[in-house]
């Protein structure tokens, strides 16, 4: 099923200072999931964020605070956004039912998360480009496991293409001129 801006929902997944640099290639991982805020911005897509620990672990790092309103960013201590009351609660506050994700750990927090939202029959996407773990094998057992279970693994290109729908939409010519510098 493509994605339909009007449906959708963002979800960034503890993407904080203390976690996001023990992430192999986190540079790129952090420049992946803003451009894929930035996409959600532009097409009028809710972003929620979620902190876990963060007392210990950091709030999200501030090149992305930048686009999430801190109301908008709530605090964990389950591996499930789903699984945390504030996380429930902040969900339930949206009728979208296709939810993206992105952030770390895949294998982790990412994946309960995944699961969790598919047994409230919830549609999932993960941006494959914007989600990362420590060890690249459990990022890849992650996303097999995801996809096996039916969650939707996508680009971030993709995700532009298919909230844009077409190439007239101007949020569209926009956003693929800065993703193709």
């Amino acid at each position: 099923m493509l994605l339909d801006a009007k449906n959708c929902l963002f979800l960034l997944i503890d993407t904080q200072e203390n976690i996001v640099n023990f992430i192999h290639q986190h540079e790129q991982l952090i420049a992946n999931c803003r451009d894929c805020l930035d996409m959600a911005k532009h097409f009028n897509v809710p972003r929620l964020a979620s902190e876990h620990c963060p007392e210990k672990n950091g709030l999200t790092v501030a090149a992305l605070r930048e686009i999430i309103k801190p109301a908008n960013c709530f605090s964990k201590i389950e591996f499930s956004c789903v699984a945390s009351p504030e996380g429930k609660a902040r969900l339930a506050q949206y009728q979208q039912q296709q939810i993206i994700l992105a952030g770390v750990e895949a294998h982790a927090c990412i994946l309960q998360t995944a699961l969790d939202l598919l047994s409230i029959k919830k549609q999932v996407y993960v941006l494959s480009d914007a989600v990362d773990s420590r060890f690249i094998e459990d990022k890849n057992c992650a996303i097999q496991r995801m996809q096996q279970l039916g969650v939707q693994i996508i680009s971030k290109q993709m995700l532009l293409f298919e909230l844009a729908k077409n190439s007239k939409h101007p949020a569209f010519q926009e956003l693929s001129n800065q993703m193709l510098k």
